[in-house]
């Protein structure tokens, strides 16, 4: 009795290779954003309790859109560096503020 399946030879079989992970265009944006923001904040360009630019001020200054801005700014709320407030500035933290805590 023939069996249903055939038999595979292992050289039958074709492994496709993985392609490279491909890094989002945004996902680099952001993180530069990130960083720079984080250094301009270090060096004192904006003292803790100062307002940054607006969302749209710095989507224009780094020559992006407004979502790896967002993106940014979320993760240095995260760190504890910058506060957001809904429909208002982000704010620099003040050093002895901690992350999430609202003034």
């Amino acid at each position: 009795m023939t069996g249903r399946h055939p038999t595979r030879s292992s050289s039958s079989i074709q492994v496709k290779p993985q392609k490279p992970q491909r890094v989002r265009q945004s996902d680099r944006q952001d993180r530069r954003i990130e960083a720079d923001l984080r250094r301009r904040i270090q060096e004192g360009e904006w003292p803790p309790g100062g307002r940054l630019p607006t969302y749209q001020e710095l989507a224009d200054e780094y020559g992006v859109s407004l979502q790896p801005v967002r993106q940014a700014l979320t993760r240095l709320e995260s760190a504890g560096v910058v506060v957001l407030r809904m429909g208002g500035r982000p704010l620099v933290a003040d050093r002895g503020q901690e992350p999430g805590a609202s003034s």
